[in-house]
């Protein structure tokens, strides 16, 4: 079960850096900040990745000297700081989004958008979240639907779409 898991999250892993570079490339590409608040959304992504791969591996111990009360609650606490990062990120999008409404409102300059690579960008990463989200279900339904990170990762790429 935990190598299933585990290979699931490094493929997550690996497709959010993808996901987070392409942001960053199709953001500087398009004038977009919009798309540069994607790329780092998925960033988010890959260090949850990262650090839910640790805590899957952890959270499978057993009471020792250590913990008495086990290692079960290192994946609450993995999906309180995700659902943080996420919540601080959207605060972060609020106050450019007020501040580019304030630019605009007393005549300060846009940049214009490039729409061309907008649209590449969001075609591939419609298929890479897609792609990231099947493999997450499988892992998950693999692993008998016992692993909360994997859910929570599978819904993630499943709203990244």
């Amino acid at each position: 079960m935990v190598r299933k898991e585990q290979r699931a999250l490094a493929i997550s892993k690996w497709g959010n850096l993808f996901m987070g570079a392409a942001g960053a490339l199709a953001a500087w590409l398009s004038n977009s900040q919009a798309l540069m608040l994607d790329g780092l959304f998925s960033l988010i992504g890959f260090t949850s990745a990262v650090l839910g791969s640790r805590v899957a591996s952890w959270s499978t111990r057993l009471a020792d000297r250590r913990r008495p009360l086990g290692y079960a609650a290192d994946g609450s606490i993995f999906l309180t700081f995700r659902s943080l990062s996420l919540l601080g990120l959207v605060a972060c999008a609020l106050l450019i989004g007020i501040l580019n409404i304030f630019n605009y409102a007393t005549g300060g300059a846009v940049p214009t958008l490039r729409y061309g690579p907008i649209i590449v960008y969001f075609m591939v990463i419609c298929a890479t979240c897609v792609g990231l989200a099947l493999v997450l279900r499988a892992a998950w339904l693999n692993t008998g639907k016992r692993s909360d990170i994997l859910h929570l990762e599978m819904r993630a790429a499943l709203f990244d779409t």
